[in-house]
């Protein structure tokens, strides 16, 4: 733009706060602006209103690189709402469902907090970018729960199944996670079409060797470089035996205190398995059947022990709010409705809490309202905690040598499965 095209667009004013004029600008002058070898915390105030007018902020006028913006890597979180209508982001975190008391009390977050991104609308998805999330972000490893994988086979769909057959399960492995070959490789170790099988499910590397193979395909030194054997120390785990186990018997050629019940775990062994993506239930081998899904569809849970077992948004779906849950307030109209009366989402959010056409049509009308929980002293908020960390440091520390030089699965009989055109869609 000329000096006029600025008067034009009515900018010029702008650019004078800053200490530009018609010879500076134009390059008559050939001494540098004195406003170009400012930092942005050394601009006035004036000054900053005038740069965001012309639409900087301090990333862009300090030149710092996009990965480095606190768009990027705080999404804004840090700042008090006040702050956040100053930098023009506030909008879409209104759009996202926040509000003053819930943003600055960290209570009552809004449903999107538990959505996973295919379940934001399209205005909230939108918000979601402008701060700077991508769908993998949203449904990073903090938020994680394989709740495709911890569904049993006769209610998932046809989509899961076909990436399931891919990736070597039946209907009996399926069920009973930790029983298939599988799931003693890490994500590199899987071959192009099982990879694609496997993030049709959702799972990256880092949540499928957390998640999936909890490490086990990683040599002593990987585990000591991802910063990872301090969570298997504590059981007794020594580098031969570590290397040389593969899984194939179970925990039998395990230590001792790895075949230790859930419940018996000290607070520094439940915080390592925790850190190795193991709940209770994976960590006492139960059948899917047996899963507190499947048994009482979560009803015993507390409302904030929704999210960290990824149901929470399906609980939303269904119309069910914080209130309504502990009984507070009346439970939601699809509480009284015949399955055929539910709408397309909240069939498919009902299915995600394990429940069939019969078992929702011979409950209409009784309250699905919670009591209490089943009890563990290990804590679900807990678990979330833990695994946010563990993965978080693994994705970023191990970042550097994930797929390389992993521990080879020794089973001998541990066939690639090679799956028909249809296995998979990506």
């Amino acid at each position: 733009y000329t000096w006029e095209e600025l008067e034009q667009e009515e900018v010029q004013s702008y650019f004078t706060m800053l200490g530009y004029n018609e010879d500076g600008w134009s390059g008559v002058s050939e001494t540098p602006m004195a406003v170009e070898d400012l930092h942005w915390n050394e601009l006035t105030a004036a000054q900053q209103t005038a740069a965001k007018k012309i639409c900087y902020i301090e990333e862009s006028w300090e030149g710092t690189p996009l990965d480095q913006w606190e768009c990027s890597w705080d999404h804004f979180h840090s700042r008090d709402w006040t702050e956040l209508e100053e930098i023009g982001v506030q909008q879409y975190m209104t759009t996202l469902g926040w509000d003053k008391n819930s943003w600055s009390s960290g209570a009552d977050a809004p449903a999107s907090e538990y959505k996973k991104w295919n379940q934001l609308t399209t205005g909230e998805e939108g918000a979601a970018r402008a701060i700077c999330f991508q769908k993998e972000e949203w449904d990073g490893p903090s938020a994680f729960y394989p709740i495709y994988r911890y569904q049993l086979w006769e209610l998932s769909d046809n989509s899961v199944k076909r990436a399931a057959t891919t990736l070597g399960y039946n209907s009996e492995t399926w069920n009973n996670p930790g029983s298939a070959d599988i799931e003693y490789k890490t994500f590199a170790e899987l071959s192009d079409l099982e990879q694609a099988a496997a993030r049709s499910l959702e799972f990256r590397e880092d949540t499928w060797n957390c998640w999936q193979n909890h490490y086990f395909g990683y040599y002593w030194d990987d585990m000591n470089e991802a910063g990872l054997l301090s969570n298997i120390v504590p059981f007794g785990w020594t580098r031969q035996a570590w290397n040389a186990y593969d899984g194939s018997n179970g925990r039998l050629t395990a230590p001792d205190s790895w075949r230790t019940e859930w419940e018996d775990l000290s607070d520094k062994q439940w915080e390592a398995a925790v850190d190795l993506c193991y709940i209770e239930e994976t960590w006492q081998e139960l059948d899917l059947e047996d899963w507190d899904c499947s048994q009482n569809h979560f009803a015993g849970y507390d409302w904030d022990e929704l999210a960290p077992v990824g149901v929470q948004g399906y609980f939303v779906t269904l119309g069910w709010t914080q209130q309504s849950w502990h009984g507070d307030a009346p439970a939601p109209s699809s509480d009284n409705k015949h399955w055929a009366d539910l709408n397309d989402q909240e069939q498919i959010a009902a299915r995600q809490v394990c429940f069939t056409k019969s078992v929702w049509d011979t409950s209409v009308g009784d309250t699905r309202q919670p009591h209490t929980h089943k009890g563990s002293k290990k804590n679900v908020g807990g678990i979330v905690g833990g695994i946010l960390a563990s993965v978080a440091v693994v994705g970023i520390v191990g970042g550097l040598f994930l797929g390389k030089n992993m521990k080879r699965d020794k089973s001998e009989d541990l066939v690639e499965s090679v799956p028909n055109e249809e296995a998979v869609q990506v």
